[in-house]
């Protein structure tokens, strides 16, 4: 195989294609998994914090923002001239033309943080849900410890098909583990807003205020958390290459829709959690539920595979970023270890030649030299 020829398993910072390599469909399902993830957790103390009214203002507000930069990403993207040397189907490419080199630097860490905080979040959540879920099933099916021993071994085996997934170049190939991992969160959800209609019989605490909650330390911590809930703006640019017929417009009404449907997620597992504990809804909403509850345990399950849908399209803006920065420090390694060579010969060209590359070109095509002095 040509080593330049793309090929969906292989990462490069070289070798790219300006063709399209996704669908509209799998695009739009893509944002909303990279947007909603274990975040749904913490949106009934979210609301706790902001108050009916707050909640809904801040959740349509945001879905709005987050359409706007995800726009002037796109409109920024093409406003960089499309040839061969300037694929800009990263972040980080695109802040390199647009602030420089130092800059992208900065970008690239910062991506890097959040990313590699992300999947260590994702980590934890699964350890804590499998740790839980086969707590319940080996007290309420076997009546013995079965299964809580090995769940350390179930949860790398978990891993070890991720792994596969974590090696695809391109996102649109992760619209499959993206719907599967949709689904699990509206399962979830589903769960949450049963629960408080059959276990609490639909009874809202009264603890819960229907306009704006008074601002306190809680609102201050709360806000993040919203804001947190629509990032994926790191991987934009990488959804806007591969989208067919790309436009800005068309972008932004991906965006809306699938904010829309995160929107509408939010809402209801937020609503269902804080209309069920009010104020003392935790900032993990599964620890308010009792351990033994069948309910959540079926809950956690839909969780773990939204989480595991979840971890390839954090990872691939991530390994992007290590890759190319590992080939930058090489290039410039083997640029200050190698010497110039001064031997010259007709299938090497004098590299002082202007006509070096069209004089190379024809030497190893005929096996003669057409360099002067040659």
């Amino acid at each position: 195989m040509d080593v330049n020829e793309y090929s969906p398993l292989l990462q490069s910072p070289v070798v790219s294609t300006l063709e399209a390599t996704g669908t509209i469909p799998g695009t739009l399902i893509n944002i909303a998994k990279n947007v909603i993830g274990g975040g749904v957790l913490a949106m009934p103390y979210a609301f706790s914090g902001l108050g009916v009214s707050g909640a809904i203002i801040s959740t349509l507000f945001l879905c709005l923002l987050t359409t706007g930069t995800i726009y002037l990403l796109a409109l920024a993207v093409e406003c960089i001239p499309a040839h061969k040397d300037t694929k800009v189907d990263s972040y980080s490419k695109l802040t390199r033309h647009a602030f420089g080199p130092t800059w992208c630097i900065v970008s690239d860490l910062v991506i890097a943080c959040y990313c590699f905080g992300t999947l260590v979040g994702y980590a934890v959540f699964l350890q804590h849900f499998f740790h839980d879920t086969f707590f319940w099933v080996d007290n309420n099916i076997f009546g013995e410890d079965l299964f809580i021993d090995e769940y350390w071994f179930i949860l790398m085996l978990v891993f070890a098909i991720e792994a596969f997934l974590l090696a695809f170049r391109d996102l649109d190939p992760l619209k499959y583990s993206s719907i599967i991992g949709t689904c699990g969160l509206c399962f979830a959800v589903g769960c949450f807003a049963l629960q408080f209609f059959t276990a609490f019989h639909g009874t809202i605490s009264p603890t819960v205020q229907w306009g704006f909650a008074p601002v306190t330390v809680r609102t201050v911590k709360v806000m993040p958390m919203i804001a947190f809930a629509f990032s994926m703006q790191y991987n934009c640019p990488r959804f806007y290459h591969e989208l067919p017929n790309r436009a800005p417009g068309l972008m932004a009404k991906l965006g809306i829709s699938s904010f829309g449907l995160c929107g509408i997620l939010y809402m209801i597992a937020g609503f269902a959690g804080y209309f069920t504990f009010g104020q003392d809804a935790q900032s993990d909403i599964t620890e308010n539920y009792s351990p033994k509850d069948t309910m959540l345990t079926v809950a956690r399950l839909g969780l773990c595979i939204e989480i595991c849908g979840g971890i390839p399209i954090v990872n691939n803006p991530l390994r992007n970023v290590v890759i190319t920065r590992l080939h930058t420090l090489y290039s410039r390694w083997t640029s200050k270890t190698q010497k110039p060579s001064h031997c010259y010969s007709p299938y090497s060209p004098n590299p002082h030649s202007e006509e070096l590359p069209a004089a190379a070109a024809n030497n190893l095509l005929t096996g003669t030299s057409s360099i002067k002095g040659f």
